[in-house]
Order: structure tokens, then C-alpha cells, then sequence
């Protein structure tokens, strides 16, 4: 008997999160594999700070490999490289060379925070997640290594998208 998925002809019934096995497109920007997602919980984009709405269909994308999260019409203005990706982007998209890091520190809210890089709800009593002590950026503890060493930078303002919600 065949170990084999009969809709995507693979060794496993892994589909990685696709739908009827039909792969869902990758737009790869500055290293980034950004693809189309759904977010069950009230996300922020990670360039323009703004919220990224839809009940429905798939609101934004999200990167495979750094999970960072941006609006669908943001995702062409990523001006950062893919953290978690060793390899140099053949495409060379990146709007700028940015290579400032954050000094992160362990942060208690008093009230909600969202994470600044995938752009979900910052959760806990205690402890909820970093806060970098030069930009005063909000990530999860899982994405402060991934979060971009753009430490100061207005990364709608680079690009001329517009304004941001950054101090």
C-alpha cells in the first residue's frame, strides 16, 4: 500500500497549511516568503502599524520562514531583509541596507501591546513579551530574534507610504 497523499502526490499528508493540497503562492520580497494568510485574532501590520481587517478571506501576508505579518498592499514595501534567511535574496528588492540592532529587554504591560513584527496580541500576566529600550518596538519573546535590526527607523516614512504610528 502506497504512503502517498493522493492529492499532492507527497510521501506524507502534509500540506502545510494548504487547502485541498492546492499550494498557495509565494511572493518572495527581500529574502521574505510572504504568502497569503488568515488571522483569526485582531494582527497589525509590521510596515505601516496599521490593523489589518477581513472576516473572510485572507486579510495579509505572512511570512514562512520570520512570521512576520504586513498588509497585502505593504508587502511589495518591505524595506528589511528576511531575518531567519542565511541566504542573500537573488531579487535584491530591499529599499535600503538597514543593519541597526534593537536592545531588547524583558517588559511587563499594564495594559495590551501588540507584537510590532508579527502583529498578534502581546498575552500573559507578566513577563508578556521585549521592548527595545532605544525605539520602544513590542515583540514576543519567539520573534525578537527574528524582529529586523532596523532600531529607529520610520520604515513607511523610507518608503514614502505614509505615516506610521512610531514615536
Amino acid at each position: 500500500m502506497s504512503n502517498n497523499c493522493a492529492v499532492c502526490t507527497s510521501s506524507t499528508n502534509n500540506h502545510s497549511g494548504t487547502r485541498l493540497g492546492k499550494p498557495k503562492r509565494v511572493h518572495e520580497i527581500s529574502g521574505h516568503q510572504f504568502v497569503a494568510t488568515f488571522f483569526r485574532q485582531p494582527t497589525f501590520c509590521a510596515h505601516c502599524d496599521g490593523f489589518i481587517w477581513g472576516a473572510i478571506k485572507r486579510q495579509g501576508y505572512q511570512c514562512r520562514s520570520c512570521r512576520i505579518v504586513v498588509h497585502k498592499r505593504c508587502h511589495q514595501q518591505t524595506v528589511t531583509k528576511c531575518a531567519s534567511n542565511s541566504v542573500e535574496a537573488e531579487d535584491s528588492t530591499a529599499v535600503v541596507d538597514i543593519d541597526i540592532s534593537h536592545n531588547f529587554t524583558t517588559h511587563n504591560y499594564k495594559s495590551p501591546a501588540f507584537c510590532t513584527h508579527c502583529g498578534s496580541l502581546l498575552y500573559g500576566l507578566y513577563h508578556q513579551g521585549k521592548k527595545c529600550k532605544e525605539c520602544k518596538r513590542n515583540v514576543h519573546t519567539r520573534c525578537a530574534q527574528y524582529a529586523p535590526k532596523d532600531c529607529g527607523i520610520n520604515k513607511a516614512q523610507v518608503t514614502g507610504s505614509g505615516p506610521s504610528r512610531d514615536a
